[in-house]
């Protein structure tokens, strides 16, 4: 799986011990302004989609950073990857966070 080149993963299973599902996160750093959610979100699921079949996968999140206080959190959904450019202030990391918290959880909650 290291093909998608995800920056994190989360592995999860059922209570009972069930096969292990992955979560893959790729986190996006860029001080470029042009740097496009929209765009990473399509190349995460295009990688998702070539190698769904060949890992259990459950969904996948893109996060990016952004460099404007005033710029308010952003989502962006594809058909197996979730993204979410937000950055450490307070207006954006609180939505943020709930969010990403949701998202996660139904892509685990939908796998077991």
């Amino acid at each position: 799986m290291k093909e998608l080149g995800a920056s994190v993963w989360v592995r999860f299973s059922d209570y009972a011990g069930g096969e292990y599902q992955y979560l893959p996160i790729w986190t996006v750093h860029s001080f470029d302004i042009d740097v496009s959610l929209a765009d990473l979100v399509e190349s995460a699921n295009d990688a998702y989609r070539y190698l769904r079949d060949k890992a259990a996968l459950a969904g996948g999140v893109v996060f990016l950073s952004t460099l404007n206080p005033d710029q308010p959190m952003a989502t962006q959904a594809a058909e197996y990857v979730t993204g979410f450019a937000f950055g450490p202030w307070d207006t954006q990391l609180t939505g943020a966070l709930e969010r990403i918290g949701e998202e996660i959880s139904d892509f685990i909650e939908s796998k077991i």
